[in-house]
């Protein structure tokens, strides 16, 4: 597949907003499965404590995660809302 074309998205574009609420919400939804397979896998586990900084991380990784592939895999102009917002936080 080809990279995405550039294309500046407005941060106040109704379709920017939208598609940062879909990213929001899939990482929610991946992130929440994670645990959920983690302790399903390791149940002599009894609890989930973890130091912050390490769940912060998790969020921005599974974020990056889903950014690269819809660059690689989403039609436009996913494609290139996902690119622009892989240059914004790098």
């Amino acid at each position: 597949m080809a990279r995405a074309r550039k294309q500046d998205w407005s941060p106040g574009d109704s379709r920017m907003k939208q598609f940062r609420a879909r990213l929001r919400d899939t990482v929610q939804d991946a992130e929440t499965e994670f645990w959920v397979r983690i302790a399903r896998s390791w149940p002599e586990a009894r609890t989930g404590d973890l130091p912050a900084e390490s769940g912060h991380q998790l969020l921005k990784d599974l974020e990056w995660m889903v950014l690269h592939w819809l660059v690689w895999n989403a039609p436009p102009p996913i494609d290139g809302m996902a690119n622009d917002e892989l240059e914004r936080r790098a």
